[in-house]
């Protein structure tokens, strides 16, 4: 999505979870492998640009492996046109990581000002986390009047959220991102592994109007996982 002269953009699963996010510096976010969920978070954003932002639109048998570099794996959601299945196979003792709820807010190179907590650029970090959060939340309308909803989100038909998964909320540290070095995203993230063997992983959700709860944008991905 496009508004004014930033780039605000949504990707993955939209839920309800009204929570403060975690700052990338705070000590109460998840942390796995020596990085916490918003440092992992800035790193999937970036996997998703060096690839062209291709695995929001492929369908079917994809390669998972593309770009994957390091000890996690990251899966994409969609751009929200309509439903999306892929079947791929990844490797086993491998996490996975990816967003149930995720937006980024990147300044567009040589326009406006941000002010009055109105969508442009270059906005400050401290804007555009403002401006994410109202987006994400329903504690202000936000320049979308939105908050995330119609939360699901299963393995094998189990709910992945409120269980022993480690899921969370947190915008990351600013990271570069489509020529902003100080890009910031916010989302709610999950990091899973899953044991040998055939597994149908599931989220959707959508972007509801805060005063009709009619969707303005929805999200439906089932991944069909080989691990081995």
């Amino acid at each position: 999505m496009k508004k004014s002269n930033a780039i605000v953009v949504f990707w993955g699963l939209m839920v309800l979870l009204m929570v403060t996010p975690a700052f990338a510096e705070d000590t109460g976010q998840p942390e796995m492998f020596e990085k916490t969920y918003g440092e992992w978070s800035a790193n999937w954003w970036q996997w998703l640009e060096s690839q062209d932002f291709t695995p929001l639109t492929k369908q079917g048998k994809v390669d998972c492996s593309a770009g994957q570099l390091g000890l996690v794996w990251f899966l994409a959601g969609s751009d929200g046109t309509g439903p999306v299945e892929r079947k791929c196979t990844v490797p086993s003792g491998k996490p996975l990581f990816f967003p149930l709820v995720n937006a980024e807010f990147n300044n567009v190179p040589g326009e406006s000002t941000c002010a009055d907590g109105q969508l442009g650029g270059p906005c400050t970090e401290a804007e555009k986390r403002e401006i994410l959060d109202g987006i994400m939340s329903d504690n202000t309308p936000g320049i979308f009047n939105s908050r995330v909803c119609n939360l699901d989100s299963t393995v094998d038909g189990m709910p992945t959220l409120f269980s022993n998964f480690a899921t969370a909320r947190t915008q990351s540290p600013p990271f570069s991102f489509l020529g902003d070095t100080e890009t910031v995203s916010d989302g709610i993230w999950v990091m899973l592994s899953l044991p040998e063997g055939k597994h149908t992983l599931h989220f959707k959700g959508a972007l509801c109007d805060l005063d009709t709860n009619i969707p303005i944008f929805e999200v439906d991905v089932t991944y069909k996982l080989t691990v081995k």
